[in-house]
This record gives structure tokens, C-alpha cells and sequence, in this order.
């Protein structure tokens, strides 16, 4: 009897601490993988929105590319406020910058112009959202926390739709 009143005890003082630390009012901090989660996502949110940008300054006058790179921008930019709202509210800053592969594989894109950019780009999209689909997944079923959960539900579809249209232009001008 005596372990369960200690063990209740000990129970109700942890809740008492979490929510302390939380404060009236605010949600509980992001875990360390959950940190990890906004900085991938958010590296690679950024990868979609710059290579976008660059397709439309190479304008190939392909305007199916040009129409999907749009569509890249606006999508992205949502997501990625979205992203940076709940990173926010769980106490992570989040940046508009390239880490790891995105930030070589820009480089990489940069440094290609005309026909080979264009499939470059349009099979590194199909890469970049194939990556980015299973980081969403891996974080919907790990995170404990309902607000990144419902952040990651929310994007799951677009980057689905994103990773279907981009394998579509991939496949029709990758023998171009």
C-alpha cells in the first residue's frame, strides 16, 4: 500500500513539474526527434520552394514545368508556415535553410541550365518528395505530440499529390 501512495505521489508531482515547465497555457516543448523533424522537413520544404524558383528564372517555355513549379511554390509555402507555426508554438525556431543533401543537390541543380536542368530537376522532385513522404510518415506514427501529428496529417496528402504529378513529368520528358 505504501509503494502505490509513493508511486501516486511520485505521479502527481511529475504532472505538477511538466505542467509547471510548460506553463499555464502552453503546450510542452518539441522531443529531440521531434526537433529533428522540423529541421529535415523544413530543409526540405525549402529544397521545393528554391528549385521552383530556379525552373521558373530558367523558363524552358515548357509550361507544364513552369505550372507544376508554381504549384511547388504555393503548396510549400503553406506547408511550410503551417510547419513553422507548430514548431513555434513547441518552442523550435525554424529556418529557410538547406542542410545535408538538399542544400548539394541545389548546388548541384544550380549549376545545370537548359534540357538537362529541366530533368534534373523534375527527377529530383520526384527524390525530394519520395524523401520527404516518408519522413511525414515516420513522424505521424512516432510523435506523441497531437499538434505535430496533426501538422504532419495535414501535409501528407499534398506531398502525395506532389510525389504523383512530379513522377507523371518525370516519366514524359525524361526521354526528351
Amino acid at each position: 500500500m505504501r509503494t502505490i501512495l509513493l508511486s501516486a505521489a511520485g505521479l502527481i508531482a511529475s504532472a505538477v513539474l511538466l505542467s509547471f515547465n510548460a506553463g499555464p497555457g502552453k503546450t510542452p516543448p518539441a522531443s529531440p526527434s521531434d526537433q529533428a523533424f522540423f529541421m529535415k522537413a523544413a530543409s526540405g520544404g525549402t529544397f521545393e520552394i528554391k528549385t521552383a524558383q530556379l525552373a521558373m528564372a530558367r523558363d524552358s517555355g515548357n509550361q507544364e514545368v513552369i505550372s507544376f513549379a508554381k504549384q511547388m511554390i504555393a503548396d510549400h509555402t503553406k506547408l511550410g508556415d503551417a510547419l513553422k507555426a507548430t514548431a513555434a508554438a513547441k518552442g523550435v525556431t525554424v529556418r529557410d535553410t538547406l542542410i545535408g543533401d538538399d542544400a548539394a543537390n541545389y548546388s548541384a541543380l544550380d549549376a545545370k541550365s537548359g534540357a538537362d536542368f529541366e530533368k534534373s530537376y523534375l527527377s529530383m522532385n520526384v527524390l525530394g518528395h519520395e524523401k520527404s513522404l516518408a519522413l511525414h510518415k515516420k513522424e505521424e506514427q512516432s510523435t506523441k505530440d497531437a499538434q505535430i501529428k496533426s501538422t504532419v496529417k495535414s501535409a501528407i496528402p499534398v506531398i502525395s499529390h506532389h510525389l504523383m504529378m512530379a513522377k507523371m513529368l518525370d516519366r514524359k520528358y525524361k526521354s526528351k
